[in-house]
């Protein structure tokens, strides 16, 4: 077994100590009824996206079938937890991976852009200090989850069939631990000062992680229509990786751009 580094027991100690918070506040729980009644939050209107504008632990019952055009969630408050609960989130996006044409990505949706790309995004967050785990989230027009604020931890996440990327993150102190990105018609995810550990990237479109200022650890990406991972061009923004493995990627290089070894991975069969 590697040696875990201290800031990845830091983070973990972390995120242990924010959903042991989230367990112990009252949860606010939500449903697809609940969605079209609306008062989830005191500015949550009736249908989709359910607003969160109130610090605090909301829970998921059961599965959210949401609208082609719509958000789930707009979160606009800091400090909230939201658990899926082993539930999905989702919209009616299918996206498939021709491996006779380079490992294409199309989807049974037209692309979106400008405003869109965020109206149409699975999870809208706009607040900090923001965690959401346990679920899927899957089908949308825009991006899985867009995170535009900083302070975002997804965790033990399934994201896939989105027609932009699966998650797009900016801002700093952002974490993506044990998720699974797979099947979105961009990035699997697209971000900056990201702490990812435990990630699989498969089968996107694009990258399968294109990050700068960022940390890769004990994570894979694998037959991605690019690279397993790309970094910016600048040498003024590397992205760190230790312990990971990049194979079966379609484009030019397992790995490209501006990327620092820690040790410990595998492009193909040869070690860096």
């Amino acid at each position: 077994m590697q040696p875990t580094s201290p800031i990845l027991r830091a983070s973990a100690l972390t995120l242990s100590l924010l959903l042991a918070a989230g367990a112990a506040q009252a949860q606010t729980t939500v449903d697809q009824a609940k969605a079209q009644a609306g008062g989830v939050t005191p500015g949550d209107w009736p249908g989709f996206p359910i607003t969160i504008d109130k610090p605090g632990s909301y829970v998921l019952t059961g599965n959210l079938d949401v609208p082609f055009h719509m958000n789930a969630f707009v979160i606009n408050a800091d400090n909230v937890t939201l658990d899926l609960n082993g539930f999905e989130v989702r919209s009616s996006g299918v996206c498939t991976r021709d491996a006779n044409n380079n490992g294409w990505v199309s989807c049974n949706s037209a692309s979106a852009s400008g405003q869109q790309l965020i109206s149409f995004s699975g999870i809208d967050v706009n607040g900090s200090n923001t965690v959401i785990r346990n679920g899927t989230i899957a089908g949308f027009r825009g991006h899985g989850v867009y995170g535009p604020a900083g302070g975002l931890w997804l965790d033990g996440l399934r994201i896939r069939h989105n027609r932009h990327n699966g998650v797009q993150m900016m801002g700093s102190g952002n974490r993506v631990t044990d998720t699974d990105l797979q099947l979105n018609k961009e990035n699997g995810i697209l971000g900056v000062r990201v702490l990812v550990d435990g990630v699989t990237a498969r089968e996107n479109g694009d990258h399968g992680m294109q990050l700068s200022h960022s940390l890769v650890s004990r994570s894979m990406a694998t037959h991605n229509r690019i690279s397993g991972l790309h970094g910016s061009p600048s040498t003024d923004s590397p992205t760190s990786v230790r312990h990971s493995q990049f194979q079966a990627n379609v484009g030019p290089a397992e790995v490209s751009g501006t990327i620092v070894s820690g040790g410990g991975n595998l492009s193909n069969a040869s070690a860096f």
